[in-house]
């Protein structure tokens, strides 16, 4: 069989036929452009995902506290922080109300402020407040917010706030320091001043006294005179403490020993209605410190009479000591202690307590919550003294209703115990002698009172108002041998001390007792004294003087 025509497709072929090169390249461009813009969506997809991840990042972790609130207060989203400034966890945070933590003195000035944000845009004025911590606590805030309900990706208040408790609790230290150094300078002086008064009438009203019939009724007003003077000098000695220019005689002493050494007296002062509990969990030997032995017993003293104040139903106060190390977070919370070794002195009451406001106050000078004529509000004023002196530091806890507990940090020390030694000017003793004194009191009354008991003792004395009085008088007098000089340490035009700093360049071998009211430790430790130099506190007594001029001449 012949075929005239060959078949060259199937009519069952599933091919298609093939495109123009016009309508290939529209399908080719097709795709790529589909492909670009997938790619370019991609992209833009990792970068806003990038880009939340990073202020997402930068928002959780940031240090302070980022808040959004919803129109009602409710909160919708807080940043990581809340964790570690406040505690909380999302679950107890998220869907709760701000105002919930706020404290309720605070709430209406919060209310307030959020009211003032829903009418206005941009950020709101900076706003101080009390938020509750987890453990009940509350903590300071401060921050500003900014309206961005209607920004749709945000629909919220965004408040931004960081903790400020530490910094003001700072602040407010720093303050009351000043203040409570302004007040000490002064008492500090009117002290001073007032002890220059006392020394006068104390020995005035002694060699007065001395003229007089023993017994006579004279002689009885006279020795009234001298009691008053003595109770006033009391109250200048708490003013120095407060201030912190009472020259303390520091030595090594254990003070479990001391508390026992002083528990009859406290039972007394205490009563019979006070329970006294005293216990030490400080190994024997081992809680040595070095203080005044009579400034910590004043301390013992004013903290018992106080307890015994705020228990007049009854009560127990208990005196605990034991050892602590203190590292470097613990000391900066006890003040300006350094870390180390120290002995921790407790003393606490099951009184009636002190609300908080009174505790901000209690080491003021002259606050007192006693009645009027019942206390004179030194006391803890002069314990807070003493203790800062000594290198210590002395805080409190106390709860209305439930006591006070005062606690006393003072260094350890590895000495051992040092015995007091009974030296000639502490006796009753008033030895005369024959060698020259040079007196130099820039007070008219003690230099007359300084000569007249000195020149009835025998001695041979020269008297100068100050220290370029007394250079002038000695360059007058060359042949003139000074065996002691006696000189107040504040003075005008020349002080004390640098008196004697010029006087030794040419007089090495003349002996020095440095009198004052008053005086700081760094007086005796600046180089201009040396150890060999001796310290007469006013208001002396005419027997303390003369005793303490017998000591030193006599002194190798």
């Amino acid at each position: 069989m012949h075929c005239d025509k060959v078949q060259t497709e199937s009519p069952l072929s599933t091919e298609k036929p093939a495109l123009p090169n016009s309508e290939l390249e529209v399908d080719r461009a097709a795709r790529g452009k589909a492909e670009a813009d997938a790619k370019l969506a991609r992209e833009e997809l990792a970068a806003l995902t990038l880009s939340e991840n990073y202020f997402r990042h930068l928002t959780e972790y940031a240090l302070d506290l980022v808040t959004i609130l919803d129109a009602e207060g409710t909160i919708r989203f807080e940043s990581r922080s809340i964790a570690t400034e406040l505690g909380y966890e999302p679950k107890d945070y998220i869907g709760k109300n701000a105002l919930d933590f706020v404290h309720p003195e605070d709430a209406p000035k919060v209310v307030r402020a959020f009211l003032d944000a829903l009418q206005s845009h941009g950020n709101t004025p900076l706003l101080s407040f009390r938020f509750r911590h987890k453990d009940g606590s509350y903590r300071i805030l401060e921050g500003r917010g900014n309206n961005l309900l209607d920004d749709p990706s945000v629909r919220g208040i965004v408040f931004n706030s960081r903790d400020l408790t530490e910094k003001r609790r700072l602040e407010e230290r720093f303050l009351q320091s000043q203040k409570v150094h302004a007040i000490g300078q002064l008492t500090g002086g009117v002290a001073h001043d007032f002890n220059n008064i006392l020394t006068a009438i104390i020995g005035y009203s002694e060699l007065a006294a001395s003229a007089l019939p023993e017994g006579s009724a004279i002689w009885s007003h006279v020795q009234e005179i001298r009691k008053a003077a003595d109770r006033a000098a009391s109250l200048t000695r708490q003013l120095l403490a407060f201030s912190r220019k009472q020259t303390l005689k520091p030595r090594v002493i254990n003070l479990e020993a001391v508390i026992r050494d002083m528990e009859k007296m406290l039972h007394r002062v205490l009563g019979e209605h006070i329970d006294l509990v005293i216990t030490s969990n400080a190994p024997p030997q081992e809680g040595n410190v070095k203080a005044d032995l009579g400034q910590i017993e004043q301390v013992l003293l004013n903290l018992a009479v106080n307890a015994r104040d705020a228990m007049p139903g009854g009560g127990t106060l208990r005196i605990q000591t034991g050892n602590v190390t203190l590292n470097g977070d613990q000391a900066r919370l006890c003040g300006e202690l350094t870390p180390g070794e120290y002995l921790q002195l407790t003393v606490g009451d099951t009184g009636c307590g002190m609300p908080p406001e009174v505790q901000e106050r209690m080491f003021e000078p002259f606050f007192t919550t006693k009645e009027e004529g019942k206390g004179t509000g030194l006391g803890l004023a002069t314990c807070h003294g003493i203790i800062k002196q000594s290198g210590g530091h002395i805080m409190v806890h106390s709860e209305v209703k439930k006591g006070t507990e005062f606690k006393i940090y003072l260094p350890l020390v590895k000495e051992t115990v040092e015995e007091p030694i009974v030296k000639c000017e502490d006796q009753g003793l008033i030895p005369e002698g024959h060698e020259t004194v040079l007196l130099v009191e820039d007070e008219p009354m003690l230099r007359e009172l300084g000569h007249a008991v000195l020149n009835d003792l025998g001695y041979h004395v020269l008297v100068a108002e100050n220290g370029s009085d007394a250079l002038r008088l000695v360059r007058e007098n060359p042949s003139e041998r000074i065996d002691l000089l006696l000189t107040d340490v504040v003075m005008p035009e020349m002080g004390g001390q640098e008196l004697v700093e010029r006087l030794r360049s040419f007089s090495p071998e003349t002996k020095v007792i440095f009198c004052s009211g008053y005086t700081e430790d760094a007086i005796f430790s600046s180089g201009g004294v040396e150890a060999g130099d001796y310290f007469l506190q006013k208001p002396y007594t005419v027997a303390g003087v003369a005793n303490k001029v017998r000591f030193v001449l006599a002194a190798a």
